[in-house]
């Protein structure tokens, strides 16, 4: 972890906040794939997600589906297979990461970095993923993906998000038809 860190830092101070008339401005970086490190979120994901399940949390879910909310109490398995929508795809192996461009964020007035990959392969899934830590990139605060594939008989756009500060993740999806309607379904998991 501390060789993570310390590859963090470096992003940090390459794109470090400057100030201009005495305001914090923050910078933004871009990293080719070469020079890109990629944060091992399929990594902190999966680590986070059998945590969850060999801990003796109570898990459940709110789901709102055609305006209906339902809450349920979820098995391990159940668990497992919501949170495996987390990394399925993992940006960050060999071949997937050419794939991909990378750009670091430091906001000197929040205290926080962001690391940002967004795909340039239309047929990958995972389009885009944000990553939100602390300036020191010791601690991440939060996951966003961003996903979209094509089913049998329609179109599915994913929005993904880990929170691991409040124990809680969401995966909202929307269905596109091809006869014109959409359908949109919300879940949201908790453990505590």
């Amino acid at each position: 972890m501390k060789f993570f860190a310390a590859v963090l830092l470096m992003i940090v101070f390459g794109c470090n906040a400057s100030t201009e008339n005495g305001n914090a401005v923050s910078r933004q970086q871009e990293l080719t794939p070469d020079s890109a490190f990629f944060y091992p979120a399929n990594s902190l994901l999966k680590l986070a997600s059998e945590e969850v399940i060999t801990q003796p949390y109570y898990i459940y879910a709110i789901t709102i589906d055609g305006g209906k909310r339902d809450s349920v109490q979820l098995t391990n398995d159940q668990f497992s297979a919501l949170a495996h929508k987390f990394t399925d795809f993992n940006i960050d192996s060999v071949p997937a990461k050419r794939y991909y461009r990378a750009a670091s964020f430091s906001d000197a007035t929040l205290h926080s970095l962001t690391l940002s990959y967004t795909s340039i392969h239309p047929a990958y899934p995972v389009k885009s993923m944000e990553i939100l830590m602390d300036e020191n990139g010791d601690k991440v605060h939060r996951i966003f993906i961003n996903r979209s594939f094509q089913n049998s008989d329609s179109a599915v756009i994913e929005k993904l998000g880990w929170n691991f500060e409040q124990n809680n993740f969401y995966i909202n999806r929307i269905l596109s038809f091809s006869d014109g309607s959409e359908k949109t379904i919300q879940k949201k998991v908790f453990w505590q």
